[in-house]
This record gives structure tokens, C-alpha cells and sequence, in this order.
């Protein structure tokens, strides 16, 4: 969440060092713009999306769990997965989530 910026010689240098400063600028402006994208689609989406640990629990948790389950996100945190899942279906997914984790590094 902080800018990143060149220090005032590199930004005005007409060498390497100069050119170094103005690449460097450049790319902390796009991954900035890029991560608001990701953000953006992130919250805005309207299907739950959540990342979990490798305990289960929900790290983070977008807008729609709102909608779609009636809690705040920041409610959720902390949660274990299988909480909010159907019974039928609990089994299926964590024994999915345990074989992504063995093929996954």
C-alpha cells in the first residue's frame, strides 16, 4: 500500500542507473494496477471466493459469502471449511482440498 518511487537522481539520470529507476517505477505501477484489478474482481465477484490454510480454516473470504450465506466475510474467518459445507458434501471435499495439497507444492 505504499508508493513506490525512485529516488529523485535515478528518476532524472540519463544512464543505466537512470534507466534502472524509470523500469523499476514502471513495474511497482503496473503490479499496483494489477493488484487493484485482482481486488476488484476478488470483491465484486458473485461467486464465494476464499483462501483456507492447510488446517482448513478460512483465511480470507470475499463479499459474497454475504449473499450467498448470510454472514459477514470477517465473520467467517477463522471458520473451519467443512462448517459450511453440506453434510453429503464434506467428505468428498476435503478428501479433494487433502489431494490438491500431496500434488500441489
Amino acid at each position: 500500500g505504499i508508493p513506490v518511487t525512485a529516488m529523485e537522481p535515478m528518476q532524472h539520470a540519463n544512464d543505466e542507473i537512470g534507466d534502472l529507476g524509470r523500469a523499476f517505477e514502471s513495474m511497482a505501477a503496473e503490479l499496483e494496477r494489477r493488484t487493484g484489478t485482482e481486488r476488484a474482481i476478488f470483491e465484486n465477484s458473485a461467486d464465494i471466493i476464499c483462501t483456507i490454510d492447510k488446517e482448513n480454516r478460512i483465511q480470507i473470504i470475499n463479499n459474497a459469502a454475504k449473499t450467498h450465506l448470510g454472514f459477514e466475510p470477517r465473520r467467517l474467518v477463522d471458520c473451519e471449511i467443512s462448517e459450511l459445507l453440506p453434510e453429503k458434501q464434506k467428505s468428498n471435499v476435503l478428501n479433494r482440498l487433502d489431494e490438491i495439497r500431496e500434488k500441489e507444492t
